[in-house]
């Protein structure tokens, strides 16, 4: 099985993104279409 991974920094969501807020949902759209996040700290 042949697999893919391909990694970005994505800027995280401010506070009311969903609203509309800082890129809101454009980039919540960008986000929409990966098959898994994998979330670093």
């Amino acid at each position: 099985v042949s697999a893919f991974l391909e990694i970005h920094d994505i800027a995280g969501l401010v506070r009311g993104a969903h609203e509309g807020q800082g890129l809101g949902n454009s980039f919540l759209s960008h986000i929409r279409a990966v098959d898994g996040i994998f979330h670093v700290l």
